[in-house]
């Protein structure tokens, strides 16, 4: 590098690197001489590792404003653009006072070799020329890990993604088919060697597959507890289950639970509130209910307890029904004397019952005198003011009874109990 007091010397290894941005639309003429003076531009020429190189002295100057900032750096292409970041102790600067025409220099240095730019000011700006000089023993090494010779550019692929040749290493012990493109894929998504293997253990290999659960923040960890009870055979089962909060303790619940749900039950599951212990719990009560009618007994908050109480009483009381009880304010404790006297009633009898504020100590009162009253007839009973002691009365032995509509009648006409006893007797 010339010795010149103009010299920088700037290191990449350690250099943040942002995803890559396709920008379409442009034109070369455009791209070659509209310069964004906040950010060191390069546009190569035959090859990306020579070209022309632009930057505005703003942008590589240290001052109060730009201190504590760092550099983007952008590649234009034809019509696309390619672009990364340098960080603030990473970036490129130029100390003193610049003239214009003054010749300057600077270098931005990684593993793979060495970016070294040469130029002039020109106003509030800086162009010159860049060129790639690579690392020969790193191009070396790194070309028998990835078993291909490497080229320039290559090499300054893997300057920008600041790779290293212990990164690369790592990497083709891991995933011994490696090459240079997913090495640099699997860097830019943040993945050390370190996870790399984590994931190969809990049974991923491929790189889309590795990236993409890397981007859903799925963990080795997940992926490996997932599997464990039953799920995530795919990389895309596992994101699915953790972009909809699943966490691998309600898979090994619902397992444990003794519920062999589907990824998408699951996530059904998740997303309307059933966790496997509310399951767990119906399923303790006696009911077998699948997965659509664990999330209907969940929006219809049905207590638990009280599903429990009734199926003591009638085991073969449905969901539904017990759904439709609840909604009608039917308690477990009325349903239970309601039974005790008369068992036959089926629900919707009940609820019809509740509905009307019969209670069960008039159903029983009316019931020890007369068995075959339906519901509707002691509702009617019930509704025109009936005693249970005048019905009671009305029941003489030997003789047919009457039914509700007669037994109302006599009541509406003031025919006391005895007199209408006597009359039947």
């Amino acid at each position: 590098m010339p010795a010149t007091r103009f010299a920088h010397r700037f290191t990449l290894a350690a250099a943040v690197m942002a995803s890559f941005l396709l920008m379409v639309n442009g034109t070369a003429a455009l791209f070659g001489r509209k310069w964004d003076d906040d950010r060191l531009t390069l546009v190569p020429d035959k090859s990306r590792a020579e070209g022309e190189w632009h930057a505005g002295l703003s942008g590589l100057k240290p001052s109060r404003f730009t201190s504590s900032a760092g550099i983007n750096v952008e590649i234009r292409e034809g019509n696309s653009t390619y672009g990364f970041y340098l960080p603030t102790e990473r970036a490129p600067r130029l100390d003193g006072k610049l003239s214009d025409g003054e010749r300057i220099h600077f270098t931005i240095n990684a593993e793979s070799g060495d970016l070294q730019f040469d130029g002039a000011v020109k106003g509030k700006s800086a162009e010159g020329h860049y060129v790639f000089e690579p690392n020969k023993q790193y191009a070396a090494e790194a070309g028998k890990l990835l078993k291909a010779e490497l080229t320039n550019d290559e090499l300054l692929k893997l300057a920008f993604a600041r790779i290293s040749l212990g990164y690369i290493r790592a990497v083709a012990e891991t995933l011994p088919a490696v090459t240079l493109e997913e090495v640099v894929r699997l860097r830019n998504f943040g993945l050390d060697p370190d996870a790399i293997k984590a994931y190969v253990a809990a049974g991923f290999t491929k790189i889309d597959d590795l990236t993409r659960l890397r981007s859903f923040g799925v963990t080795p960890d997940y992926a490996t507890k997932a599997r464990a009870a039953g799920y995530g055979k795919t990389a895309e089962e596992l994101t699915r289950l953790r972009s909809f909060g699943v966490t691998p303790d309600d898979l090994a619940g619902w397992k444990n639970a003794g519920f062999a749900l589907s990824t998408d039950e699951v996530v059904r599951m998740r997303q309307f509130g059933v966790q496997p212990d509310y399951a767990a719990a119906w399923k303790k009560a006696g009911f077998v209910l699948n997965p659509e009618q664990l999330v209907h007994a969940r929006n219809f908050g049905v207590p638990i307890d009280f599903a429990q109480a009734v199926a003591s009483v009638n085991p073969k009381t449905s969901l539904e029904e017990v759904i439709h009880m609840r909604q009608f304010g039917v308690t477990a404790d009325y349903f239970r004397q309601i039974k005790e006297h008369k068992p036959n009633y089926t629900t919707e009898e009940i609820v019809h019952l509740r509905q009307f504020g019969v209670t069960p100590e008039y159903v029983k009162a009316v019931a020890g005198s007369r068995s075959d009253f339906t519901a509707e007839q002691i509702v009617k009973l019930r509704n025109f003011g009936v005693p249970a002691d005048y019905v009671a009365a009305l029941n003489v032995p030997d003789r047919k009874p009457l039914d509700a509509e007669a037994i109302i009648d006599l009541r509406n006409r003031g025919v006391s109990a005895d007199t209408a006893r006597k009359l039947r007797e």
